[in-house]
């Protein structure tokens, strides 16, 4: 109510309590912002000074801050002795006033405002910014992998060369000019932000193991799906499971090429920056296994598999009916679950292998053979097999069949012949 009778706004930098790191993290990342806020604050009293109060076991922080404020007049640096409570009220007030108050007495009251780290940073967030406060940062203790949290484009790129473990975690929105190449794998979380590659993003490893790529699957507890963006993909990973959640989006149909995989699990969003969201997103395949599993009711994920691909799975990991993976294959190709089939035109050795419980519709073109033990095999009206068929289930027939059909039933208007 009387903001002339406050002559200190004291930012609380003490951290006492035995173990506890997080404001000192956010001192030495993000100084800038502490300090941007504790200017706004002192807008509010007009014979006010601001103290950053430190305790003496940080004497990185009293440097730093040292340094950044030595041609700001209103701002100072108080080196505190470590002790606990330094940090409480009325401590943090007679260290760094000398003016002592009671139990009865509010820090206005000896003139003083005191905030914490934190809310010094959101004041500088919500003010400048325009940002609410919607993040904390924690002390985790206890063995853990620890992340690696990234800002900008130069720290996302050098901790993808870093060799070390952990997951990269981006806390903004961050955008590269130019093309990203990743060849040490690391789980990567976009955690609800963008990244934009205004080129070419290649994930190429020799590397062995199991990592998330985008964010939560479908039934995680991540805040919300982030997007990358980028002129065009291409994964060689072939002894690496990746799961892939989130959003993606590249430049055209595709821009989006599988070289090679052990495990490519992708649930993401797809999109094309050339407009043709229409169309079903394309996934270009040359070889490995790819899992499709979007958690949406309608997706349709489109697959090719052009000439001279070799060892390529695909599989329609989608439970809900509405959910459709096609594949256009020059080449012979494994499926699992519910995938529609057309074979290019031209194509005379193109095998498809269904495993057990596939659902298989081969709906254009003529392939070589179908084997495997699916649930069931569609052959549609303008699609037909010069070999064999076998099925595990059933097999509906209105095509064209050379060979031998072998199923538990068969049914169709088409021609074949069946094998005893």
């Amino acid at each position: 109510k009387e903001p002339e009778k406050i002559t200190y706004v004291i930012a609380n930098c003490a951290e006492c309590e035995p173990y506890l790191t997080s404001d000192y993290r956010r001192m030495i990342e993000e100084p800038h912002k502490l300090i941007n806020g504790l200017k706004v604050m002192l807008q509010l009293f007009p014979n006010a000074k601001g103290v950053l109060a430190i305790e003496d076991n940080k004497r990185d922080c009293i440097e730093l801050f040292r340094k950044l404020t030595k041609e700001e007049p209103s701002i100072s640096v108080a080196s505190l002795r470590t002790k606990y409570p330094q940090g409480s009220e009325r401590h943090l007030i007679y260290a760094v006033t000398g003016r002592a108050i009671n139990s009865t007495m509010l820090p206005a009251d000896a003139g003083c405002i005191v905030d914490n780290v934190d809310t010094i940073v959101a004041v500088n967030q919500a003010v400048r910014e325009g940002k609410p406060l919607m993040q904390r940062i924690v002390t985790v203790t206890g063995e853990s992998r620890q992340p690696v949290i990234v800002r900008d484009a130069a720290s996302l790129t050098s901790a993808f060369s870093s060799h070390e473990e952990g997951t990269i975690v981006l806390a903004n929105d961050i955008t590269i000019d130019g093309d990203l190449t990743i060849t040490d794998l690391r789980s990567f979380d976009l955690y609800g932000h963008s990244l934009t590659v205004n080129g070419r993003l290649t994930i190429s490893s020799e590397e062995e193991g199991e990592y998330d790529f985008g964010g939560d699957a479908p039934d995680g507890d991540g805040i919300g799906e982030g997007r990358i963006s980028a002129g065009s993909v291409s994964v060689d990973v072939p002894n690496a499971d990746i799961d892939w959640y989130g959003g993606l989006s590249v430049a055209s149909l595709g821009s989006f090429v599988i070289e090679d995989s052990g495990k490519l699990v992708f649930g993401g969003t797809f999109a094309y920056s050339d407009g043709s969201a229409s169309a079903a997103p394309g996934i270009v395949m040359y070889g490995g296994d790819l899992v499709l599993s979007s958690a949406s009711d309608n997706i349709a994920y489109a697959v090719t598999v052009p000439v001279g691909a070799d060892n390529v799975r695909v599989e329609n990991g989608m439970s809900a009916e509405g959910a459709a993976v096609y594949v256009q294959t020059a080449a012979s190709v494994r499926l699992a679950g519910r995938v529609n089939v057309a074979v290019d035109d031209g194509s005379t050795d193109v095998t498809l292998d269904a495993e057990e419980n596939a659902d298989i519709t081969l709906a254009d073109g003529i392939a070589a053979s179908i084997t495997g033990r699916a649930s069931s095999v569609i052959i549609g009206q303008g699609a037909a097999v010069s070999g064999d068929v076998e099925a595990a289930g059933s097999v509906e027939n209105n095509g064209i069949v050379y060979g031998d059909i072998s199923a538990g039933t068969v049914s169709g208007k088409g021609t074949y012949s069946v094998r005893d």
